[in-house]
């Protein structure tokens, strides 16, 4: 039985990202939703909470709209949890 390792999170731009929205495997997390917390909960299929965060849109996959907003240049914090990419804009505070 193998042991589970968290996640590490990682910063990127948009454009690199872009790939993983094509392939339909790109989820947004949004506050107050930690992108750790997301990401475990991915891995570890843990179901309801997932389904309770699409319902209240703090896991979402971005439609074509919301992707005409994002410069290739912004910056996010995303996370791999095979098959899919976890991503949370960089705060800029």
């Amino acid at each position: 039985m193998s042991q589970y390792t968290p996640p590490e999170i990682m910063e990127t731009t948009w454009k690199a990202l872009s790939l993983h929205h094509r392939r339909k495997a790109l989820f947004f997390v949004c506050p107050p939703v930690d992108l750790l917390s997301a990401a475990n909960a991915v891995a570890l299929d843990q179901t309801r909470i997932i389904q309770a965060w699409i319902s209240s849109k703090h896991l979402f996959r971005p439609d074509e709209n919301y992707i005409k907003t994002i410069s290739d240049d912004k910056t996010f914090r995303f996370v791999i949890i095979q098959p899919y990419v976890l991503v949370q804009l960089e705060n800029t505070d």
